[in-house]
């Protein structure tokens, strides 16, 4: 029973003590309200005050084939000239812009030239410039890249600004930025291989040009060393004519079936053997030559300057792509209107700012003025407390 007492009489003190440090803090209930209302109205400014952030995005993918109609139309035209495959000219380029996504130094040059950098800098040092440079090329852009664990298959590109409309144009003319990049590349990259292309067709033209006369020489000046042989070993054998062993042909100055006409023109009856053929299988050693007869002999000994210079199909193949070459790389080039990627999503006005979040701020700092108000007073009331025993 005693214990009862103790415990009820314990929780009516209790209860005593936490009316008493209401009613304390009632008291000093004015500093409650002046920090609740400075930190209110500090919230407010600074709500109002802060730098706005604007996010547009877009997402992008491989081109279509009428976004690169201009430069597609060159390369198929190369392709067909030297006989090469086009190849994924859609990858190639797509690859390349996605390069310039992930540069650092394309967001550097970019934002190096915008109007929002070149404001930024107004009244600023040196040193500050690339401060604000750099804080623009690593915060203001961000990629989500494609993970096909979160079933996401295309990049997503964000450019933060302080105004909606700064956001989308800066986005566009970012993504455009390194479009133009990625032909300006690729331009220069088409025009050193057709360039070397046609430097290689010149030197290969050239070098038939300058060969060709001297093998001729040199083929004719051997041939004449052992024609010349030939015959003065038909002399010495006294070989006139042409006349085979076997039965089946005698070559000789008189018309005669199966005969060999001027010229070497060979009449072939049914079923027998060319002449040409046989010359060509009997004769291919030139120790063997004598037995042609000498009337044979001199008469190729006297005509063998007059064999004409014949170039060979591959020379007049190369010439005509040479030529088309030429034609080629004097064309214009424009692409102004074509497009290394395809909007999926393009560049939009965002409606909605990412920060600061005004009401969330002026919340906060509501909240945080009450509670220190509160602790204000109820160190007042502990000091006043104190006071007093002390008296």
């Amino acid at each position: 029973m005693t214990n009862q007492v103790m415990i009820s009489e314990q929780q009516d003190s209790d209860e005593i003590d936490l009316i008493e440090l209401i009613f304390s803090i009632w008291k000093k209930k004015w500093w409650v309200v002046l920090f609740t209302i400075i930190f209110a109205a500090g919230s407010i400014l600074y709500a109002l005050k802060a730098k706005e952030q604007w996010t547009s995005k877009a997402e992008v993918i491989a081109p279509r084939n009428y976004e690169i109609e201009n430069i597609q139309r060159d390369k198929l035209a190369y392709s067909r000239i030297v006989g090469e495959e086009v190849g994924d000219l859609k990858g190639l380029l797509y690859g390349s812009f996605m390069t310039g996504l992930r540069s650092v130094n394309s967001r550097v040059n970019f934002f190096k030239e915008s109007a929002v950098y070149k404001r930024l800098i107004e009244g600023v040092d040196k040193n500050q410039k690339q401060v604000v440079l750099r804080q623009l090329a690593s915060g203001a852009i961000a990629i989500q890249w494609p993970d096909k664990k979160k079933e996401i298959d295309y990049p997503t590109i964000s450019l933060s600004m302080e105004s909606a409309e700064d956001a989308q144009i800066a986005l566009s003319e970012y993504l455009q930025y390194l479009n133009t990049q990625v032909f300006s590349l690729y331009k220069k990259s088409f025009l050193v291989s057709l360039n070397n292309k046609i430097a290689d067709l010149e030197f290969n033209i050239q070098r038939t040009e300058e060969r060709l006369p001297l093998s001729r020489k040199v083929s004719i000046e051997s041939r004449q060393k052992n024609l010349q042989q030939a015959l003065e070993t038909a002399k010495a054998a006294g070989i006139k004519e042409y006349a085979k062993i076997d039965d089946t042909f005698i070559w000789e100055n008189k018309p005669k079936t199966g005969a060999v006409p001027e010229n070497d023109n060979i009449v072939v009856m049914p079923g027998e053997q060319s002449l040409q053929t046989q010359i060509s299988t009997r004769f291919s050693n030139v120790n063997q030559w004598f037995l042609l007869g000498e009337k044979y002999l001199k008469a190729q000994i006297d005509n063998l300057d007059k064999t004409p210079l014949v170039f060979p199909a591959s020379y007049y193949y190369q010439k005509i792509q040479l030529q088309q070459l030429k034609e080629l790389r004097k064309m214009p080039r424009n692409y102004a209107n074509d497009q290394a990627f395809h909007y999926q999503s393009a560049p939009y006005l965002p409606l909605q700012r990412d920060k600061p979040k005004r009401a969330l701020i002026v919340l906060i700092g509501t909240f945080a003025g009450g509670v220190l108000g509160i602790l204000v007073a109820l160190f007042m009331v502990t000091l006043e407390a104190r006071k007093t025993r002390l008296r």
